[in-house]
């Protein structure tokens, strides 16, 4: 069984669409600042799937010059 620890750090990835639900926008709009914005994401996997982590997209969502 994972530790605390471990279980707590899974839990700062998210998929696109969670991180869409969770700050109250679309889908499509995270995919556009993936691309034209640099926000921060990790690709997981063969198939390169997009995850973020949350430490890093909420340093990237305080700075003003994003927006």
């Amino acid at each position: 069984m994972a530790s605390k620890e471990q279980m707590s750090l899974h839990f700062d990835y998210y998929s696109v669409k969670e991180i869409a639900n969770k700050i109250g926008f679309h889908p499509d709009t995270v995919y556009d600042w993936i691309k034209n914005r640099n926000m921060p994401v990790r690709r997981v996997g063969r198939q390169g799937r997009i995850t973020i982590y949350w430490p890093d997209f909420a340093k990237w969502w305080s700075e003003p010059n994003n927006f």
